[in-house]
């Protein structure tokens, strides 16, 4: 996450994000806009607020919530980011990797949006556990 937006760009995460993804977020020069969790419409109104600045917008959520467990609205978010320009979208599935959707690729492929989401990421430390935090492939 630091090093996707420059010091001219921005982040929009879900308030309730968890604090790695902020961490994430913080260690980059990117300025920082939280939004209400799991609420579309709120942000749909920070980025109405940023329309005519300059720079490239990211929206940050999870597909599901460590703290709280609920799902990301999803396909709601990504149209509201199809009504602006340079606005991507990345949502971390950490959580729902191998869980949700019909071949286990997440909320996005639950969702139907896979095509919308810019960013799919996660670990192999959560819902395949069995890996551990750090996963490497190598050929040999």
């Amino acid at each position: 996450l630091s090093t996707l937006m420059g010091p001219d760009d921005y982040i929009l995460m879900d308030a309730d994000c968890h604090a790695s993804i902020y961490d994430g977020v913080r260690a980059g020069q990117a300025q920082i806009i939280r939004f209400r969790h799991n609420d579309p419409a709120d942000l749909e109104k920070r980025l109405a607020r940023l329309a005519n600045k300059p720079g490239n917008k990211l929206i940050v959520v999870e597909g599901i919530y460590s703290m709280l467990g609920d799902k990301a609205p999803l396909a709601e978010i990504a149209a509201v980011k199809k009504k602006f320009e340079n606005v991507y979208q990345l949502s971390d599935e950490a959580h729902s990797l191998g869980v949700l959707g019909r071949y286990g690729r997440g909320l996005p492929e639950e969702a139907g949006c896979e095509d919308d989401v810019d960013f799919i990421v996660g670990t192999f430390s959560k819902s395949v556990g069995t890996v551990g935090g750090s996963w490497y492939w190598a050929r040999g």
